[in-house]
């Protein structure tokens, strides 16, 4: 009876631990892919391995960014900002903001889990939302590597 309680006690702690480790940002990006008026892209590590070939492959971007996910669409819609407000209020830590007139942009991180990070963007512009997630072990220098990734050099 004993060794039964200790492998429920056991299986809880597991559950409770995988809860806390799910990306809280998957059920967002779940409920608006493939709806009508929205846009979602996914890039796995193939597609920026390629990405980082095609700028002549002199950076590690693709052993430090598992996956870049892009929320999109061309309509105002506050429920989804709300949404995805709520989310990185849960979890993640402000690192800055930009406004200007309506046009809004908020960068977040939650880097609890050492060895992955998440990096959320928040946009607001002329009644286009965008929310973009990049998961990896990386820093800032990485993300500012894969900003100009793909911008011919002068």
């Amino acid at each position: 009876m004993k060794k039964i309680v200790v492998f429920i006690a056991a299986l809880f702690c597991l559950f409770a631990v995988k809860a806390q480790i799910s990306n809280p940002f998957d059920s967002l990006f779940t409920s608006y892919s493939g709806k009508t008026g929205y846009k979602t892209v996914v890039l796995g590590p193939k597609m920026i391995a390629m990405m980082e070939q095609n700028d002549g492959g002199n950076s590690t971007i693709k052993d430090k960014i598992s996956q870049i996910r892009i929320l999109s669409t061309e309509m105002e819609n506050p429920e989804l900002l709300a949404a995805a407000t709520a989310v990185v209020q849960n979890s993640y830590e402000l690192v800055s903001t930009t406004e200007e007139g309506i046009e809004k942009t908020s960068f977040y991180l939650n880097d609890v889990i050492p060895t992955q990070k998440s990096f959320i963007m928040i946009a607001h512009r002329e009644g286009k939302e965008i929310i973009m997630e990049i998961v990896g072990k990386f820093n800032v220098t990485d993300i500012t590597q894969l900003s100009s990734m793909g911008q011919k050099q002068k």
